[in-house]
């Protein structure tokens, strides 16, 4: 939980910033930003760990918590940029133009016209990036050490020795947390595309 939240906090603020301006910004050339938003969610997790195992060794972060928010948030940013830009595409730009129109602010735009249309595509992305954060092991066997160790990794480390019925417990409530995690995404989206078929009804 103290790396899981933090990651779905940071994945959200950052994929929600990048969704609106990459998807309404028409920055070329045309598919190359938004391959390299996802390219951390694409690529094996064990080549992301080597490459932040020596920068978070040179900033002093290895080992700490701060290391794995920060691994962690990087494959979690992309699933939170999927989501929020979907549902920026699902609706008319106009409406911001409209608003600003009347005098509205880009602040009060976005709080008022763009957070209420994307706000279940950033939590879906939230949730995406908290169940990736807290089932993740690759990262965290290069950025965590024994005092910061995540429940997967705690897990591996017992594995290697010796199974008990504790940790096929463990194992087994994970498995069942990340479906309940699975399901709530799941009503979520179906929500959100009854309302999108309310508006265009």
């Amino acid at each position: 939980l103290l790396i899981g939240i933090p990651t779905a906090l940071i994945s959200v603020a950052f994929g929600t910033l990048a969704a609106p301006g990459i998807v309404r910004g028409n920055i070329p050339p045309a598919g190359l930003i938004p391959a390299a938003m996802v390219a951390p969610m694409m690529m094996p997790h064990v080549i992301l760990a080597i490459g932040l195992y020596p920068v978070m060794l040179e900033l002093g972060l290895l080992r700490t918590h701060v290391a794995a928010i920060i691994g962690h948030s990087v494959i979690g940013i992309p699933l939170v940029f999927i989501t929020v830009s979907a549902a920026v595409t699902g609706y008319n730009g106009a409406l911001e133009l409209a608003a600003m129109t009347m005098g509205a602010n880009p602040w009060q735009t976005f709080w008022k016209v763009t957070f209420p249309m994307i706000r279940v595509g950033m939590l879906i992305g939230g949730i995406l990036a908290f169940a990736t954060s807290f089932d993740e092991l690759m990262l965290s066997l290069f950025l965590t050490g024994a005092a910061t160790r995540t429940l997967p990794r705690l897990i591996w480390e017992q594995l290697a020795d010796y199974l008990t019925p504790t940790i096929a417990a463990v194992a087994t409530l994970v498995f069942v947390f990340t479906l309940v995690l699975l399901a709530i995404v799941s009503l979520l989206q179906i929500r959100r595309g009854r309302a999108m078929a309310g508006q265009h009804g």
